[in-house]
C-alpha cells in the first residue's frame, strides 16, 4: 500500500519551515545593522558635541556674570573725592599695556590682619589678572579687598588723604599697599574669576555744555570713549582723577576660557593670547574691541576648538553723579 503524501501547499510549508537564511539574506541584514549602528553614532557624537558646547557656554555665562556683580558692587560703593588716591590706568601718566590693573578705596567688608582693631566700612579694593608665572594663579583674575581700621585705631594703615592733586606720597595706594599694583603675593587677595584671561576697562566721559572764556561762547562737549579718566578737552582742560567727576560710566571688558578648554593650551600659548588681544585706544569705536578680541583669538597660535571657546563680555558700570 502506498504511503500518503502531504499535499503540495504542506510540502511548501514544510520545506519553508526546514529553510534558514541565505548568505546574501545575511549579508544585507548585516549592512543594515551597521548602517543603523553608525547612524545612531553619529547622532550620539553631534548631541555630545552640542551639550558640551552649551556647557561651556554657560559656565563662561556663569563665570562673567559673578565677575560682573561682584564689581557692580563694588563700583557702586566706590570712595569718590576728590582727596583720595586712586590707581586707575590714563593715556599719559599710568598707561597699562596688556591686562589693566585698577585700585580704589570702597565701602565694602575687607579682611584684616588685625581683628582686635575696630574694623572701618571701607576698605581697599584691587583686581589684576595675575601674570606671574610661577604663581599658582597665573592668568586668573583676582579680587584684593584690603578692610581698613578707624585712624589711630591700631597699628595698620588707614584711609589715608592726599593734602591736593599732587600729593602722591607718602599718601597714596602704591607707597603703603605695594601689593594693589604690582603680582606680589597678598594673603588678603582671592581668586575672583579663575576664568578669566583678560581684562581691560575704560571709561565713558560725560557731556557737558560749558562757557569758554577764550571765545567767548558756550561750548557743548558730547559724551565720548577715553583711556584717561577725566576731560582733557578745552576749555575743560582737567588733569586729574578729582573723585571721577568726568566719568559716567567705566566699561570693561574680559575674556573668559572654561577649564575645558584652558588646559589644552600651555601658559605660554595663553601669554601668547593675552599679548594678541590689543589695548583700547580712543580711535575705537563702540564694539570694535571685543570684535578685535574675537579676531585675535580666531588668528592666535593656539589649538581652533580652544579658540572657539574663548568668550568676550562687557559691560557699563554707571556711576551715581556726585553732589558738589
Amino acid at each position: 500500500m502506498a504511503s500518503a503524501r502531504p499535499t503540495s501547499i504542506s510540502a511548501r510549508c514544510y520545506r519553508l519551515r526546514r529553510r534558514g537564511f541565505t548568505l546574501v539574506e545575511l549579508l544585507v541584514s548585516l549592512s543594515v545593522l551597521v548602517v543603523l549602528l553608525l547612524l545612531i553614532n553619529r547622532l550620539m557624537a553631534s548631541a555630545l558635541q552640542v551639550t558640551g558646547t552649551s556647557q561651556r557656554r554657560m559656565e563662561a555665562d556663569t563665570q562673567a556674570r559673578a565677575v560682573f556683580e561682584r564689581l557692580a558692587i563694588d563700583f557702586g560703593q566706590m570712595l569718590r573725592r576728590p582727596d583720595v588716591d586712586y590707581i586707575l590706568k590714563d593715556a599719559t601718566r599710568l598707561p597699562q599695556p596688556g591686562n589693566d590693573q585698577m585700585a580704589f578705596f570702597s565701602r565694602v567688608p575687607g579682611y584684616s590682619t588685625t581683628p582686635a582693631a575696630p574694623p572701618s566700612q571701607m576698605s581697599l579694593v584691587a583686581y589684576r589678572v595675575n601674570s606671574d608665572s610661577s604663581s599658582p594663579y597665573v592668568h586668573k583674575l583676582q579680587r584684593l579687598g584690603w578692610g581698613l581700621p578707624w585712624n589711630a585705631a591700631g597699628t595698620e594703615t588707614p584711609l589715608v588723604y592726599r593734602q591736593n592733586a599732587t600729593s602722591y606720597p607718602p599718601n597714596s595706594i602704591s607707597t603703603n599697599w605695594s601689593s594693589a599694583v604690582d603680582m606680589s603675593e597678598q594673603e588678603h587677595y582671592e581668586l575672583a574669576g579663575p576664568q578669566v584671561f583678560r581684562l581691560e576697562y575704560y571709561y565713558l566721559i560725560k557731556g557737558a555744555t560749558v562757557y569758554d572764556a577764550t571765545t567767548a561762547s558756550v561750548v557743548t562737549l558730547p559724551s565720548r570713549l577715553s583711556a584717561t579718566p577725566w576731560d582733557t578737552r578745552p576749555p575743560l582742560n582737567h588733569t586729574a582723577v578729582d573723585g571721577l567727576r568726568d566719568v559716567a560710566a567705566i566699561v570693561v571688558t574680559i575674556a573668559i576660557l572654561d577649564p575645558g578648554s584652558r588646559i589644552k593650551l600651555t601658559q605660554t600659548q595663553l601669554a601668547q593670547l593675552v599679548t594678541a588681544m590689543p589695548d583700547f585706544n580712543e580711535a575705537m569705536l563702540p564694539g570694535e574691541l571685543e570684535e578685535r578680541w574675537q579676531q585675535a583669538a580666531q588668528t592666535a597660535p593656539i589649538p581652533a576648538e580652544a579658540a572657539s571657546a574663548v568668550r568676550i563680555y562687557q559691560r557699563y558700570f554707571h556711576l551715581t553723579p556726585v553732589t558738589p
